[in-house]
């Protein structure tokens, strides 16, 4: 008999002695018990290596669970049904608002405040009822800072759920209105079944990008999330290096491996950039933690890749917005001085052609001066306008002129080897619009056409014309109504647009240009001054060939030139005026100008000065002229001064510009008249003339 199992060898002693004693006709029988023993031994020693590998598979699995917790900066609550806080772990900046351990044993629904505590009530009953997934946002007043948080709950087994709170109030703070970003589910479970379902919630419900890494750097798992954001696939990428890694950022990602895989520290929100399967680049913020195995040596590491893109789009856009409000502060700045200058330069010019002989040529010099005047005092409200310190105001002008004068900046600005064709038509009407927006447009049109031909160069062409849309003519245009338009054109030749980039041309901050050159709003503000308006903007465009914007602005019906209004006598009087301007030249000026007129002037160069004089004998002056921008005290400041003393002192208030003061603040406040430097001989004559015979 062959080689009999301990434990029968042992049963066959006890009740028969040696086995060698057994008859004959038994031995098929304890042959057949003794192979029942020898299969028993080998399935138990199958089983307890089955035992072995499941625990050491569950080890390894709360393993990484545990790394997901330090990954993740949330705050995980399991609560059964009526609400009741079980358990709790907190990430690594849970900045939440209250520590974890003194939530254990309450109820979720009294923790926040009341009307927050009522979400929580019918979140809960929600996910119990309908055994899915709920997420709410709510916030919160914490050392008198808003604090904002998004919490999602998600059922588990005998009636428990898993609440994930996480701070937002960075993303909430950086995206203003804009919601962007779904919650991360981003808890640990203990137990070995809960942690497999908590552990494929987290991934595959994550907003965020979620890699699994072996120490050498390939992957072992990645989330849909990934391949939605960056396009690889699992199937392509497994047991493989992520090529997205940019050149630039070779070094970064050297030392963020270093201190999570060598040093094993883990990294939050470390901002750097990534490429897309299809070449595009990502601003993405990391966070990486390394996890063990179940004997505690390294494993892996596990990567949270966030999409930040929009919002460095949008910080960037914001520090652009402040440049644009310095220089426009800047802008003010410059045109309140240089407004004073050319209030003496065209004042005295002005005085100078009062007493000048008619058809001289000193006459002729002067009268020069004062268009040159002109045109910079046109300047000033130029750059005003663009600076967006200056209302816009409409009149009926020609588009002719406008356009030539524009012409002769682009010509000194854009290359030799963009040739200009120019067709305008001599009969154009007139338009309803602001001069400096019908510039602007232009400008923006052939900026952007000298962009698109920067390289190759090419042809720019410029065309005006007055069109005419009737019925027959709306199917093609169906955005325009019938009537007359003037027609301005702008074509290129350069590499033209797609289609999907057709659509998106006019958005605020769209550009095709390299990242530095314009601001992306060149378009959209073309866009909006064109409907201002009541105009319409068309574009056609094809790859490597060019494109052609056209603007079509309505025509005013009675289109003749504005009548030039013929010169009358100035205005005179006899009244004393006290002149208040810290500005000697502007000061000296004024007075000459206005003292020819007849009147009496007593001129200070301080504010505290003249209201000093004006106190001293009210009685003696019939008007006050001042300045607004004065050190010690502005000009309406002096008025309010003033009117204290005599509410009915008519006060005229002048400017450069302003920030603090408008004309509708003025008369609000009293002010009698509100006028912009610099100021002409008639203007002023005129403007003394009405707030005296009001007065009276």
């Amino acid at each position: 008999m062959k080689d009999i199992h301990n434990l029968l060898s042992r049963q066959i002693k006890r009740y028969f002695g040696e086995a060698a004693t057994l008859p004959k006709e038994w031995k098929p029988f304890i042959e057949a018990v003794n192979d029942a023993y020898r299969e028993y031994d080998d399935d138990r020693s199958m089983l307890e290596r089955s035992l072995e590998l499941s625990s050491q598979e569950l080890l390894h699995s709360n393993s990484e669970m545990r790394a997901v917790i330090k990954a993740f900066p949330d705050l995980f609550l399991w609560i059964d049904r009526e609400g009741k806080i079980l358990d709790c772990k907190e990430g690594s900046a849970a900045n939440l608002f209250l520590p974890a351990h003194q939530l254990v044993g309450k109820r979720i629904q009294n923790v926040p405040e009341k009307d927050i505590g009522e979400k929580f009530e019918q979140a809960i009953r929600r996910v119990q009822q309908e055994r899915t997934m709920f997420s709410l946002e709510y916030a919160l007043t914490l050392n008198d800072k808003r604090h904002y948080y998004e919490s999602r709950i998600l059922p588990l087994i005998e009636d428990q759920c898993l609440c994930i709170v996480r701070n937002i109030t960075e993303r909430k703070e950086a995206e203003a209105a804009l919601k962007q970003s779904e919650k991360q589910f981003k808890k640990l479970y203990e137990e070995s079944r809960k942690a497999e379902e908590v552990y494929r919630s987290l991934i595959h419900s994550s907003a965020d990008a979620i890699v699994l890494y072996d120490l050498t750097g390939n992957v072992r798992y990645i989330s849909p999330v990934f391949t939605q954001l960056f396009g690889w696939p699992l199937t392509e990428l497994e047991g493989q290096k992520i090529p997205f890694i940019p050149e630039s950022e070779t070094e970064a990602t050297r030392f963020l491996i270093d201190e999570v895989v060598r040093k094993n520290r883990p990294i939050h929100g470390f901002e750097t950039r990534r490429l897309t399967r299809d070449g595009r680049i990502l601003d993405v913020s990391i966070s990486a933690s390394r996890f063990d195995d179940h004997e505690g040596k390294p494993y892996g590491t596990l990567v949270v890749l966030r999409d930040i893109t929009e919002r460095k789009r949008l910080e960037a856009h914001f520090r652009q917005a402040q440049k644009m409000e310095s220089i426009g502060t800047l802008a003010g700045g410059i045109a309140h001085d240089f407004n004073n200058l050319l209030s003496a330069i065209m004042g005295y010019t002005e005085l100078c052609l009062a007493e000048t002989p008619k058809s001289g040529m000193v006459e002729r010099r002067l009268t020069r001066v004062m268009q040159a005047s002109e045109r910079a005092k046109d300047l000033v409200n130029q750059i005003l306008t663009f600076s967006r310190q200056k209302e816009q105001a409409k009149k009926p002008l020609q588009i002719r002129p406008i356009v030539k004068e524009a012409l002769k900046l682009l010509r000194a600005s854009i290359p030799s080897i963009i040739h200009f064709q120019i067709d305008i038509a001599e009969d154009t009407g007139a338009i309803l619009a602001d001069p400096t927006q019908i510039h602007q447009v232009l400008m923006n049109l052939c900026t952007n056409a000298a962009h698109a031909m920067q390289e190759k160069g090419g042809m720019l062409t410029i065309t005006i014309a007055n069109v005419q849309i009737g019925k027959k003519d709306l199917s093609a245009h169906s955005d325009l109504m019938e009537g007359e338009y003037v027609r301005l054109t702008v074509a290129d030749t350069g590499h033209g647009m797609t289609p999907h980039i057709l659509e998106k041309i006019f958005e605020p901050y769209f550009t095709m240009n390299r990242r530095g050159e314009g601001t992306g709003l060149g378009l959209s503000l073309v866009h909006g001054i064109v409907k201002s308006m009541d105009g319409v903007i068309r574009v056609s465009s094809t790859p490597d060939e060019g494109s052609t914007f056209e603007v079509f602005i309505p025509r005013l019906e009675n289109d003749q030139e504005e009548v030039i209004a013929v010169e009358t006598a100035l205005p005179v009087g006899m009244e004393t005026i006290l002149l208040v301007d810290d500005e000697d030249f502007v000061l000296d000026m004024t007075r000459e100008m206005i003292e020819s007129l007849g009147y009496t002037v007593i001129a200070r160069t301080s504010s505290l000065e003249a209201l000093k004089a004006f106190r001293a004998n009210p009685d003696r002056f019939d008007l006050i002229i001042s300045d607004q921008m004065m050190p010690n005290m502005t000009g309406q400041e002096l008025a309010m001064n003033i009117r204290a003393i005599n509410p009915r002192m008519p006060f005229i208030l002048c400017t450069g510009f302003s920030t603090r003061v408008t004309e509708e603040k003025a008369r609000q406040s009293g002010i009698a008249a509100f006028v912009y430097k610099p100021v002409l001989r008639q203007g002023m004559a005129e403007t003394i003339r009405r707030v005296l015979d009001e007065r009276a």
